[in-house]
């Protein structure tokens, strides 16, 4: 039986010009040669990620895995804090996979395909926390924290607005 990733994986097969469809695809390969299964979701539609994020929520689910760029992880994060209390206990890894990948440059991810995974695997953290209605990304030396109102953030630090 093949071993199963705690988290549910929502994927945008457009993000980076179709570029997410085709690297996923050869990365699932190899999971499923190493007896990995992944659980996936490709979204379809503008609102997708977000629908199937709230839903997976309610059913019990706390770990995503956001594959894509900036709109795919805005998207999943829009499901996790649109739940309120739910969004307490949530973990979040990011694949970058998309054109520009700001918030995952801002956090300092890696925006290669396997080094992100292997993150995403090992179930490292990078303690970063996650409030809405707030405008910026702080650094700390031993803690980010992430306060996110949909795109727009801006990192303090440089004055810079990262999306």
């Amino acid at each position: 039986k093949p071993f199963r990733i705690r988290g549910l994986l929502i994927a945008n097969p457009a993000a980076g010009g179709g570029r997410a469809r085709r690297l996923w695809a050869r990365h699932a390969t190899a999971l499923r040669a190493a007896g990995i299964e992944p659980r996936i979701h490709w979204t379809t539609a503008a609102g997708d990620a977000t629908a199937t994020v709230a839903a997976a929520l309610s059913r019990g689910q706390r770990r995503f895995v956001a594959i894509g760029g900036d709109g795919t992880v805005n998207e999943v994060l829009n499901g996790i804090l649109s739940t309120g209390e739910a969004a307490r206990r949530v973990r979040l890894g990011v694949i970058p996979l998309g054109t520009v990948n700001v918030f995952a440059k801002e956090l300092g991810i890696s925006t290669k395909l396997a080094p992100a995974w292997a993150v995403v695997q090992g179930g490292s953290s990078k303690g970063t926390t996650l409030r809405p209605n707030c405008r910026s990304i702080r650094r700390r030396s031993h803690h980010r924290d992430a306060r996110i109102q949909h795109s727009d953030i801006e990192n303090p630090q440089s004055g810079r607005k990262v999306g």
